[in-house]
């Protein structure tokens, strides 16, 4: 599947956001690093949910690989990330069509590379722990 330069942005946003850290192992990663991953409760290939906050998460390779071949154990991991409100509405968009989504791709990545320098700055600052992003 090709990878955009939204969905670059969206990957470091969401694992700055995690503050580098496996969100189902605990494992803390120093970035930059390719051994933590955004993972997606609905697919990327899903371009409804593909670049919306709560339908992923930071996880390490091994996690990442595990919850993505037990579907029951991913929805429960997500359902407990997101809470059961969320995770239906994120069901819902799912089984939405994705009109002009991609011809929104650069102001996508535009969005998120703004959020990771927001992130970035509120670390500098000294904010620890998670911190959400803002959906573009």
């Amino acid at each position: 599947m090709l990878t955009t330069p939204a969905d670059k942005a969206f990957s470091r946003a969401i694992r700055e956001s995690y503050e580098w850290t496996c969100q189902r192992c605990g494992t803390i990663y120093t970035p930059p690093t390719k051994a933590l991953h955004c993972m997606h409760f609905k697919t990327r290939g899903n371009w409804s949910t593909r670049f919306i906050p709560d339908n992923a998460a930071a996880g390490c390779y091994g996690c990442h690989r595990y919850i993505d071949g037990h579907a029951a154990e991913k929805d429960m991991f997500f359902l407990k990330n997101i809470g059961e409100g969320r995770f239906e509405e994120i069901e819902r968009i799912a089984n939405t069509p994705a009109h002009g989504i991609k011809r929104q791709l650069k102001d996508i990545a535009k969005h998120y590379r703004e959020e990771y320098a927001r992130i970035r700055e509120l670390r500098e600052e000294g904010k620890t722990g998670y911190i959400e992003l803002i959906e573009f």
